[in-house]
């Protein structure tokens, strides 16, 4: 399997360099795939332990049903995402992962996951970055739910979707290919899936999105993301201070183009005064 560019591995490389290793090791994360049929919910269980799953191709889901039958969807994933990440080592995570398109995913056990940060620790640092950048998206949709108006949270959640997919070559500037409903969106962002269909009529009228035929076109993008007040840097920004991934054993080299830092000097109050010695010589 061919994974340089893989979905997984352009993710990836947002939290800085990929070496030929991590590369290997990605491939052998995602060597047992299974297919899955699209709208098939199924518990992340294995054994006694918990399952992550490695979206490879389709987009899925992790969600919670409530007993009165209604659904908040948690996360919406796509290709190069992994189910269960930031849950995968509770007992019980409390919540569901289900398809939304037909699937191909790759099951692997917390077990696993723990050993990989043992023995390959560079990889297992993107993968924490990455749970992290999971954890930003997030707070976005608690953003949305609480704070931002219908108009405006549909807005950001189908930029949002647009960056993310960008990063992995399966979306362009005016749009993407979308696979969700006018319910999925609903079920996402705290809404009914009549005020969805409004909303998205509204910004048709407006020139500012178009969202048929299972596809998103970007009309204005610009004005779009100013009415969503959309900031996409949570996404895609490399962690400040550099690599993540240097050994701390090993300090950095210098960088030979900087120019030479300045000497120290003492300033003019801590020299000595130089009146004041020659009085005292005299």
């Amino acid at each position: 399997m061919e994974l340089k560019g893989s979905p997984l591995i352009e993710r990836l490389r947002l939290s800085g360099p990929l070496s030929e290793e991590d590369i290997r090791v990605a491939a052998i994360l995602q060597r047992n795939t299974k297919r899955y049929p699209a709208r098939t919910d199924f518990p992340r269980t294995t054994g006694d332990q918990n399952a992550l799953h490695i979206i490879v191709h389709g987009w899925a889901c992790t969600f919670k049903d409530l007993q009165d039958g209604s659904r908040q969807v948690i996360d919406v994933l796509i290709p190069g995402d992994i189910a269960g990440l930031r849950t995968g080592l509770l007992t019980s995570p409390g919540q569901s992962f289900g398809t939304i398109s037909e699937v191909v995913a790759a099951e692997i056990s917390s077990h696993a996951i723990l050993r990989l940060f043992e023995q390959w620790p560079r990889i297992g640092s993107s993968l924490l970055w990455a749970a992290g950048q999971d954890s930003a998206i997030l707070a976005e949709r608690l953003v949305d739910i609480g704070r931002r108006s219908a108009t405006a949270r549909i807005a950001h959640f189908l930029l949002e979707l647009g960056a993310r997919l960008q990063v992995i070559g399966q979306a362009t500037h005016r749009g993407f290919p979308c696979p969700l409903t006018q319910h999925d969106l609903a079920n996402a962002l705290g809404l009914t899936a009549i005020h969805v269909n409004r909303v998205l009529r509204e910004l048709r009228e407006q020139n500012l999105l178009a969202f048929r035929n299972a596809e998103v076109e970007f009309l204005d993008r610009k004005r779009l993301a100013t009415l969503a007040q959309f900031d996409p840097s949570y996404l895609n920004h490399r962690p400040t201070g550099g690599t993540p991934f240097a050994d701390p054993q090993e300090p950095e080299e210098p960088d030979a183009s900087a120019p030479p830092s300045p000497r120290p000097t003492t300033s003019s109050h801590n020299r000595p005064n130089a009146r004041r010695a020659n009085r005292n010589s005299d």
